[in-house]
């Protein structure tokens, strides 16, 4: 066999067994939230430090497609959660933010407080979610043909943010924006005094 050849061969073995690596884990974070009968390692989350860090986890993937990334993110704002599981939903949204926008595209965060919650909103301008995806979006390993590419997602990440955000009390929505993109908003019940 040829050293291309093998290089290539080798390289693409590498990419699967990481790929099956990383179903795997997810697999085992969705099975071990599922089986939860409660919150653990509650405490007050600064909610903007946590964004930050989330975007910050990704700026190599946005740099690379060149995104603009429009932050709102109001300071003093602090929910009572587990923070891996609020970080971790967070950073999924993002990363299918990241998938789905196109190469100097923009993705928008925006962090706010209202009356009786804290809500953390991820709007990205890709392509959107076709009709007879939306009932099934949250669904375990269903996943949308990422745009450019015919490379698909485990199909977990939006599983575990409903999950995770159930365990909270919360909710998330994934809506079509009507210019364009997609909309995902977290809401999470304000338990903290802190304003």
């Amino acid at each position: 066999m040829q050293v291309a050849k093998r290089t290539k061969f080798l390289k693409n073995i590498r990419t699967e067994t990481e790929r099956i690596q990383n179903m795997i884990e997810r697999l085992l974070q969705l099975s071990a939230l599922e089986n939860r009968k409660g919150l653990t390692d509650v405490q007050d989350i600064d909610v903007a430090k946590l964004a930050e860090e989330a975007v910050e986890s990704l700026a190599p993937l946005i740099v690379a497609k060149r995104i603009n990334l429009d932050k709102n993110i109001g300071r003093e704002i602090y929910l009572s959660g587990n923070r891996f599981l609020i970080k971790q939903s967070l950073a999924n949204l993002l990363q299918n933010a990241v998938d789905f926008t196109p190469e100097k595209g923009t993705i928008s965060v925006l962090v706010k407080r209202g009356d009786a919650y804290v809500e953390l909103e991820v709007s990205d301008d890709g392509p959107g979610v076709p009709d007879y995806a939306l009932d099934r979006i949250f669904d375990r390993f269903y996943s949308l043909q990422r745009p450019g590419t015919s490379k698909k997602s485990s199909g977990l990440g939006l599983t575990f943010v409903k999950e995770a955000t159930a365990l909270h009390g919360g909710t998330i929505a994934l809506e079509n924006r009507p210019d364009g993109g997609v909309t995902a908003r977290l809401r999470f019940p304000s338990t903290s005094n802190s304003s």
